[in-house]
């Protein structure tokens, strides 16, 4: 008498930080505006002949868009030979699609290097960067020795 078995599976439930995202061809990608702060227009098309969407993100983003850029120059040079980029996109709850960085790195791993070179930039007021840049000309230290011994000193209760 043959027997039937049945192998448990496990399935694992997408964890709540897990994010899925989606891919669509991209057109065109133009960088414009104020020079201090450049922005990057995506026009990417739902499918062919259809739905166009514009997405805008920070010229900081520019940096994760390179591998798309390069790819994109290539197949406009050459379409039989190379193909249409394709972006990763989360849509938001109107259906609008947002540039996926980490869809960007995991298509691009040598991109992840790029997240841990990152750096945190802060704007401040004009009246204390200057106060900043003063000290820092007195004390004979760089901007970034006079914040970092300011932060010591306020985390130490020192001085």
């Amino acid at each position: 008498m043959d027997v039937n078995r049945f192998e448990l599976l496990s399935f694992a439930a997408p964890s709540a930080n897990e994010v899925h995202w989606h891919y669509l061809p991209l057109r065109d990608i133009q960088i414009f505006g104020d020079p201090d702060t450049p922005t990057v227009r995506l026009t990417l098309e739902e499918d062919e002949c259809g739905v166009m969407h514009t997405i805008y993100c920070k010229f900081a983003a520019i940096r994760h868009l390179e591998p798309y850029t390069l790819q994109l120059n290539a197949w406009r040079t050459d379409p039989y030979s190379s193909d249409i980029p394709l972006l990763p996109v989360i849509f938001d709850g109107d259906g609008r699609p947002t540039f996926c960085v980490e869809g960007a790195y995991h298509d691009h791993p040598e991109l992840v290097a790029l997240r841990r070179r990152q750096r945190i930039t802060v704007q401040l007021p004009p009246q204390v960067s200057d106060q900043i840049q003063t000290a820092a000309k007195s004390l004979g230290m760089t901007t970034a020795e006079v914040v970092l011994s300011m932060a010591l000193k306020s985390t130490n209760r020192i001085g």
